[in-house]
């Protein structure tokens, strides 16, 4: 699936020509199927993640990159004077890291929340901001691109701090994309469903699989190319009126109105 949502678009498509792209949360997955593809079609990228593969992810595709914890006080500043010092100047920004952890609902602790909430929402604000001031500068405007999910819509019970964060990076697209339409900044999203990503391998036994596969009518899983261009097509000029917006890509996971399993008190009172 990769090879065919790549190839029939970077050989032939340079959207990007020109143009400086941060990517934060680059090192595989998701932000590294749109490095992948935004270099395709012409764009320099600065390529972040805390994880030191970025570094071979980066020099693979010829682009700079910097290993940085966007947790760490003061790191989101440290990342756009980077980016200061490799491009000058900005156009697109791609919100893209984030994390989860599974947490039973009243175990769940003050800390852990705080983390996820932190990492999936607030540095996206403080990138925002430092994206922003810098592309008003500029006077030419700019995308702002926010990776949320389904889960920013649905529950998940045992990740609430990631259902609240990815909801409240929904709300910040919408929010912010009024806020910054006077400077001919956009402000989108992309919210995946499951993506086959090695991290999902990893966690996903086939029982599980079973189970995203019936709440999901195209009946598999998306690959990290099929999100990323998506991340291309809102942040090109192909979607210049497309602001405040969030694009699902989700194999109809929210279209689907599953039937539920019977409740105890239905089932409880059957053959009497």
């Amino acid at each position: 699936m990769s090879e065919l949502v790549g190839a029939s678009h970077a050989s032939t498509c340079r959207r990007f020509l020109g143009r400086n792209v941060i990517i934060t949360g680059c090192a595989r997955g998701i932000g590294l199927a749109a490095a992948k593809r935004l270099v395709a079609e012409g764009a320099s990228v600065l390529m972040a993640d805390r994880d030191e593969q970025v570094a071979g992810a980066a020099n693979a595709l010829a682009q700079p990159h910097i290993v940085i914890d966007l947790l760490a006080p003061g790191a989101v500043d440290e990342l756009f004077r980077f980016s200061d010092q490799v491009f000058g100047e900005l156009d697109v920004l791609v919100n893209n890291a984030g994390m989860t952890a599974s947490n039973d609902f009243l175990e769940l602790s003050a800390e852990q929340f705080d983390r996820i909430m932190s990492l999936n929402a607030r540095v996206p604000l403080l990138a925002s901001q430092a994206a922003a001031r810098r592309m008003i500068k500029q006077g030419r405007g700019g995308v702002i691109v926010n990776v949320t999910s389904v889960s920013g819509t649905l529950g998940l019970p045992d990740q609430v701090p990631y259902c609240m964060s990815k909801g409240a990076l929904r709300q910040l697209t919408t929010s912010t994309a009024v806020a910054l339409a006077e400077f001919g900044i956009r402000v989108v999203a992309v919210g995946p469903g499951t993506v086959e990503t090695d991290l999902v391998r990893q966690v996903m036994n086939d029982e599980l699989r079973a189970t995203v596969l019936s709440r999901t009518p195209l009946g598999r899983l998306a690959d990290p190319a099929e999100i990323a261009a998506a991340i291309a097509f809102l942040a090109s000029d192909d979607a210049s009126y497309v602001t405040g917006q969030t694009l699902y890509v989700e194999g109809g996971r929210l279209s689907l109105n599953m039937v539920r399993r019977p409740l105890r008190n239905e089932t409880a009172g059957q053959g009497q």
